[in-house]
C-alpha cells in the first residue's frame, strides 16, 4: 500500500455551492435586525431624555506642598471648607 502527500493533507471544498436561505431563515434575520433597531431607537430616546437634565462641571484640585497630597499613611487630605450664610435675625 503506498501513500501519498496529498493523502495527508486536508482536501479543500471543491466549489460547494450554498443553498439559498429558505423564508423561515429570511423572516429570523429580518426579525432580528428589526428588535436591533428598536433596541438602538429606545437606548437613543433614553439618552435624549437624561441628557436633558445632565450637568458636567470640571473642579479643579489644589495640591498642597512639593508632593502630589497626601500623609503618612498615604492617604487623601481632604479639607471641608463651610459656608457660613449670613443669620436672619
Amino acid at each position: 500500500m503506498s501513500i501519498s502527500l496529498g493523502d495527508l493533507l486536508p482536501s479543500l471544498p471543491k466549489g460547494q455551492m450554498k443553498k439559498p436561505p429558505s423564508a423561515e431563515d429570511v423572516h429570523f434575520r429580518r426579525m432580528r435586525w428589526g428588535f436591533l433597531g428598536l433596541v438602538a431607537g429606545a437606548f437613543a430616546a433614553y439618552l435624549a431624555v437624561v441628557a436633558r437634565d445632565l450637568e458636567i462641571k470640571w473642579v479643579e484640585v489644589e495640591e498642597r506642598g512639593s508632593e502630589a497630597g497626601g500623609n503618612e499613611d498615604g492617604k487623601a487630605d481632604m479639607e471641608m471648607k463651610e459656608e457660613t450664610e449670613p443669620q436672619k435675625d
